[in-house]
């Protein structure tokens, strides 16, 4: 009886070790994902954050040559040309910002393919891993013990 008890102890304390075991595993693998979504996400943030900014540089371009152009119009005869080295800085600006809110967009548009190659990847990878059903081991028949009726006279 006491090595029953004793097989049966180590039997419970193997299943519970597996299932701890299965449960780390499971964890380290979710905070792995979490971690890498985390930082996706964080550096599609930081990518917007830095294209607003640029287009609001690109803006303040627009606002002074704006104002340049309104102080030579206002002048009789006076034209607005690339040939006003305030006017030609200002579009060289302006042409440099452009070109960096493009490197934005890129970087962007190349993180949302990633992520759904990732997507599509890992949809393919689970598919791939079909695991089998398992198999329940049959248990023997609990010994059941008929109730003694009692009845008061």
């Amino acid at each position: 009886m006491k090595e029953e008890n004793k097989e049966k102890s180590k039997e419970f304390m193997t299943k519970a070790k597996e299932l701890f075991d299965r449960g780390i595993s499971a964890s380290k693998k979710a905070f792995g994902v979490a971690g890498e979504a985390v930082q996706d996400f964080s550096d599609k943030s930081v990518t917007t954050i830095e294209k607003k900014q640029l287009e609001a540089k690109v803006k303040k371009q627009y606002t002074l040559l704006g104002e340049i152009a309104a102080k030579q119009l206002s002048k009789k005869g006076a034209a607005v040309t690339t040939d006003d080295e305030k006017v030609a800085a200002i579009m060289k600006e302006i042409a440099r910002l452009n070109k960096e809110i493009k490197v934005r967009d890129q970087a962007l548009a190349d993180g949302k393919a990633k992520a759904e190659e990732k997507k599509a990847a890992s949809k393919n990878s689970k598919a791939e891993k079909k695991v089998p059903a398992k198999t329940a081991a049959k248990k023997p028949a609990a010994k059941t013990t008929a109730a003694k009726k009692t009845t008061k006279k």
